[in-house]
């Protein structure tokens, strides 16, 4: 096994919109991150396998079960480039102003991010990462109130996804929030 300073790394340098920055220092709470970077990685894997998933013809949605043993299906919206344009993905993610960053990638994960931006149809990394970060913070929210992904396939199939459930599900962490959130009470 290659120690780090071994493993070749790539600097990306993206343009995100105020509000994929306000998302992103919320997954960064949410999923205890340690940095944005982590944040950004684990979008592109999850934003990746949903892509895939949609390239070869399956629906993907959030199924949330109900009081009494139904569920509710919530479709998720996730580009390929075969249903949708740069301009499309763009417009869906474009809130406030753009924040200049840099992304510090392993090589094998920016060749990744490379041959997603061109499945996907984005015309940069940028457009990828921030839709990423959009269908990313809908999955971990939705995994947050016990709800999960799910994948038809044509025939009808489904299967279920892997859904990021954040660390703040561990009962110490939820607890001290419940401390925090009784401490603000007035007496």
């Amino acid at each position: 096994m290659r120690s780090r300073s071994e493993i070749p790394f790539e600097t990306r340098k993206l343009s995100l919109h105020e509000g994929s920055m306000r998302r992103l220092a919320t997954l960064r709470e949410n999923t205890e991150a340690t940095s944005d970077s982590e944040v950004v990685r684990q979008a592109l894997l999850y934003y990746e396998q949903l892509v895939d998933d949609v390239a070869q013809g399956n629906e993907v949605f959030i199924r949330q079960p109900d009081d009494d043993g139904a569920h509710r299906d919530i479709a998720i919206t996730v580009h390929s480039a075969e249903d949708v344009t740069g301009d499309e993905i763009a417009s869906v993610s474009s809130e406030g102003d753009l924040v200049k960053r840099n992304l510090v990638l392993p090589q094998a994960a920016a060749r990744r991010l490379d041959d997603l931006r061109l499945h996907s149809g984005a015309r940069s990394d940028s457009q990828v990462i921030r839709e990423a970060i959009i269908v990313y913070d809908k999955l971990v929210s939705n995994a947050m109130n016990g709800k999960f992904v799910v994948v038809r396939d044509a025939g009808g199939r489904e299967h279920y996804k892997s859904m990021p459930i954040p660390k703040t599900k561990r009962p110490n962490q939820l607890l001290r929030r419940l401390q925090r959130a009784l401490d603000s009470v007035p007496s």
